[in-house]
């Protein structure tokens, strides 16, 4: 590399460590860099730069390599940047917890590319932006309505999860510190759509905040970058999502046969809720909000029923969405710390694939999957992949 090149990945990866919240001196410790060479480094005059010193960068940044030194991941690496950039409250564990997320969906589309999986494109709809509140709901509930026609879904219940998955969107959960983050939309140059879910007590709302990610691939084109927090001013692209997430969730169907004038009476409103709310997985609120949309409740009564411990999401959910509906405990309890790095078993399964099929080295599979090579072979092979 000349001076040039030098200086510029140089800064490149002081850059991208700013904004994760890592000290220069943490940079050099990480690269066994002496104190003056990190400062050389971090002003782009440290000419002993190296190949291996890049790579060292990009693991701890985690990051593909390619963004630190080629001009042509200009758009990658200034897309990712913005995500973090603009959002200057992150804590340095969410900024990395982000970061991963974006890594894991950069390698799960290289892979499917490399591996040739067929690529499924999201579906748009376009509509005018909501004037007014009828539109938001006219334009969501038709839209909702498409999408479970499209993919033959009926009036059945539905794991949000494995549906954005299924159609392109690279969507994991995690948890976050920051509990007010619901969840993010990021519109990825090369990977696509990527959908991060705050992994939360409530794992019904996690859902809720899936199909509300899912309602701006479908209906916000223009939107490269969106974090859903709890306690934000909703204007009508916010109000669109949200109905949208309501109505995929709990089709119109779900509502045929019941006689409104009975829920006048407490009981037969929270049994109505319970009952919805078990059999589609969703928050009490949620259902309300249908059937204030439906004129069946008032307004006035919303507030004295939203603090119920009835219409609350169960503690204990009957499953996990990103797991195998019957995968065993034993299984289960193995995997649980990839779980907490936002590693879901569909990823899992596909970075082994790569290996299986001679893509990945077995060095790459347990880069990809965030720990030793010997620790993931070693899961792979616990948990039923390999």
């Amino acid at each position: 590399m000349n001076s040039e090149e030098i200086k510029k990945i140089s800064l490149r990866i002081r850059e991208n460590r700013v904004q994760l919240k890592l000290s220069r001196e943490e940079m050099g410790k990480l690269l066994n860099l002496h104190p003056i060479e990190a400062i050389a480094m971090d002003d782009g005059n440290f000419p002993n730069l190296n190949g291996d010193h890049v790579l060292l960068a990009s693991r701890f940044l985690r990051m593909d390599y390619r963004r630190l030194l080629f001009d042509e991941w200009a758009g990658e690496r200034n897309a990712v940047l913005d995500l973090l950039r603009n959002n200057p409250g992150l804590s340095r564990f969410d900024r990395m917890a982000i970061q991963e997320f974006v890594q894991m969906a950069e390698n799960k589309r290289s892979l499917e590319t490399r591996l040739e999986i067929p690529i499924r494109e999201t579906m748009r709809y376009f509509f005018d932006p909501p004037a007014s509140n009828q539109d938001a709901l006219d334009q969501a509930s038709y839209a909702a309505a498409k999408e479970r026609e499209r993919l033959g879904i009926g009036a059945q219940p539905l794991n949000v999860f494995r549906l954005l998955s299924l159609v392109g969107v690279n969507i994991f959960r995690r948890k976050l510190e920051d509990p007010r983050i619901s969840s993010l939309f990021f519109r990825h140059p090369s990977a696509g759509i990527c959908v991060l879910v705050n992994k939360v007590d409530d794992h019904y709302r996690e859902r809720y905040s899936a199909a509300h990610e899912y309602a701006h691939a479908l209906l916000d084109p223009a939107l490269t970058i969106h974090f859903s927090r709890l306690g934000a001013g909703a204007d009508r692209q916010e109000q669109r999502a949200n109905i949208f997430a309501g109505h995929l969730l709990i089709p119109p169907a779900a509502f045929e046969g019941i006689d409104p004038s009975l829920l006048s009476e407490p009981e037969r409103l929270i049994a109505l809720c319970k009952e919805l709310g078990e059999r589609f997985l969703v928050n009490g609120m949620v259902i309300l909000l249908r059937l204030l949309e439906l004129n069946w409740l008032q307004q006035d009564r919303i507030p004295a029923l939203m603090g119920l411990p009835e219409l609350r999401a169960p503690l204990h959910p009957p499953f996990d969405p990103v797991l195998p509906f019957r995968l065993p405990e034993r299984k289960k309890k193995s995997f649980q710390p990839l779980l907490d790095r936002g590693i879901s078993w569909d990823y899992m399964a596909l970075v082994v694939r790569g290996f299986r099929e001679g893509v990945l080295s077995r060095a790459k599979m347990g880069e990809m999957l965030m720990t030793s090579q010997r620790d993931a072979f070693g899961l792979a092979q616990e948990v039923g992949l390999l």
